[in-house]
């Protein structure tokens, strides 16, 4: 009658408040991942067993993945990915200053 699911450990609150904050500090400096990063990042997420492709999140987390993916400081909670240096498309703040 009822489909049976695995239980799996949460995430504490704190942490995700951590990773929101993160992200998003993330997005406004302008540091993102390469579209190629980014897409390699959810391909691991859909084939994931936690991950609900209805709603785009991570069962462990609780985080949208599509936003989670994009920031190069964050680490998918099971370590299938890790923080990367690598793709990362972040805007010089030098630049910024100097046009000012």
């Amino acid at each position: 009658m009822f489909r049976r699911f695995e239980r799996v450990p949460k995430t504490p609150l704190k942490q995700k408040i951590k990773d929101i904050g993160t992200t998003i500090n993330d997005i406004r400096k302008g540091n993102t991942l390469s579209i190629e990063e980014f897409e390699k990042r959810i391909s691991i997420c859909k084939e994931c067993r936690f991950y609900h492709k209805y709603t785009t999140t991570c069962n462990i987390c609780g985080c949208m993945m599509k936003v989670k993916a994009v920031s190069p400081s964050m680490k998918c909670p099971i370590d299938k990915w890790l923080p990367s240096n690598l793709g990362i498309q972040g805007s010089n703040e030098d630049e910024r200053n100097h046009n000012r």
